[in-house]
């Protein structure tokens, strides 16, 4: 029966994923063990070790000290929509388990870029399609890694659905917020050294406000546009959010094409009830960067 049904990949957000070292010891995941790890040696996450993906984040877990939510109720909810027992979960990896199977979890390096991600999805979905009509169901950053693969990679496949859950198309104010001013626990600020380390990934780059998020500076209205005085804590600042925002750029261009041409498969959800960071200005008296709850003035009518 499970040939028949389509290939569904979920692809968690950013920090769903649990990594391994060369060792094959995993470093990040929900345990204790691995977060108290994580909080006596941050740069464990430095973008510049190697770590390898070994499965999604089951229960909660914290990741940028933020409450990252778990994925066994989606896959539960899933495997049970399609009338399948919860062995037909199979988890992504380097060896092809059970080519066959109907609902693959795809967890990735979370550090890197949306474009390096997409890649490794692109070769899981090769492996594993064999014909079948795909369906990709995607939450948060997830989502901007189907995009992109749809977008440029996903030639040749036929793509039945795409599923997004709270994906950020134009960037998170938060990941500015986090960028610039660091992460914090209510009024107390984490350690540096896991500031460092997070500063160093890709995706959080990926993840900027890719719209004119700053207001009241007419100078300073993207995050690549901000005065050097605001992001010296941050190497390279500028140069790497402009790339990010042009990547997000030619992303939209490609999705809006591809969708002209051959159609829209994308569905996207997103939550009601809390407001989320989404705009940012610089204060005056301190001659720092503020984040806040609820959209910019200038949003566009259209992004309803």
């Amino acid at each position: 029966m499970s040939r028949s049904l389509p290939l569904v990949v979920v692809i968690p957000g950013i920090g769903g994923s649990e990594l391994a070292d060369t060792s094959g010891t995993i470093v990040y995941a929900a345990r204790p063990s691995s977060l108290v790890g994580v909080a006596r040696d941050p740069s464990v996450l430095d973008a510049s070790n190697k770590l390898r993906p070994v499965g999604l984040i089951g229960p909660c877990s914290l990741i940028c000290w933020q409450l990252v939510t778990g994925y066994d109720g989606l896959l539960s909810g899933i495997t049970t929509g399609l009338g399948l027992s919860p062995e037909r979960v199979v988890t992504a990896s380097e060896k092809l388990v059970d080519p066959h199977a109907t609902v693959v979890a795809f967890p990735y390096d979370f550090r890197r870029s949306v474009e390096h991600i997409a890649n490794d999805l692109d070769r899981v979905v090769r492996a594993r399609a064999q014909g079948r009509r795909v369906v990709l169901v995607a939450h948060s950053m997830g989502g901007l890694v189907a995009a992109w693969w749809w977008a440029f990679l996903s030639e040749g496949i036929e793509v039945d659905q795409i599923i997004t859950l709270g994906t950020p198309y134009r960037g998170a104010a938060k990941a500015l917020d986090v960028l610039v001013n660091g992460m914090h626990v209510g009024p107390f600020a984490v350690p540096s050294a896991l500031n460092e380390a997070v500063r160093t990934w890709d995706s959080v780059y990926d993840l900027l406000p890719h719209y004119q998020v700053l207001e009241g500076n007419a100078d300073s209205l993207y995050p690549h546009d901000l005065p050097p005085a605001i992001t010296k804590t941050v190497d390279g600042f500028s140069n790497r959010a402009r790339k990010a925002y042009l990547e997000n750029r030619r992303l939209h261009k490609a999705l809006e094409d591809k969708a002209a041409e051959s159609g829209n498969p994308f569905t996207a959800y997103y939550s009601q009830g809390h407001a989320t960071l989404g705009h940012a200005s610089i204060d005056a008296q301190t001659n720092r960067l503020a984040v806040a709850k609820g959209n910019p003035r200038a949003i566009h009518a259209s992004w309803d």
